[in-house]
């Protein structure tokens, strides 16, 4: 499992954006920021995706949510990689 998060950090297009990585027992948080503001949190454990928005960005107005993640208030899990990640992390 490291590899594979060695790989999305050398092959993302966002390496400048993803500003915290960190890996536990296989289980990594990856912190995604926008001038040094937390957007929203991407986890992985136990075999199961989650990704879920900042308190910042639920409250600020000017940025909207991304399209396969509509709701700020929800809590958003999948067995795999969303493809759009996986495009954006070029796997």
């Amino acid at each position: 499992m490291k590899n594979f998060f060695k790989k999305i950090l050398i092959n993302s297009t966002l390496k400048n954006s993803i500003n915290s990585v960190n890996i536990v027992e296989s289980n990594p948080v990856f912190f995604l920021k926008y001038n040094n503001q937390e957007i929203g949190k991407l986890s992985y454990n136990n075999g199961v995706w989650f990704f879920e928005y900042s308190d910042w960005f639920k409250m600020q107005q000017d940025f909207r949510p991304l399209i396969e993640f509509p709701n700020k208030d929800k809590q958003y899990q999948s067995n795999d990689l969303w493809t759009f990640l996986q495009v954006v992390f070029r796997l």
